[in-house]
């Protein structure tokens, strides 16, 4: 299965209030949603120490 960054941008509601995100805050979620998925996976790729 392959997951594209269009996977991530759907619009979706703030699970707490409802309200449908904007795309300014929709996008600033995604690239801190990136941001952490790119660490987590650098840290595996490192393995144990």
């Amino acid at each position: 299965m392959q997951i594209g960054i269009d996977s991530f941008g759907a619009v979706i509601s703030d699970p707490a209030t409802g309200l449908t995100l904007s795309p300014g805050e929709r996008m600033d979620n995604l690239l801190d949603e990136i941001v952490l998925a790119d660490q987590k996976s650098a840290k595996n790729a490192a393995g144990p120490r």
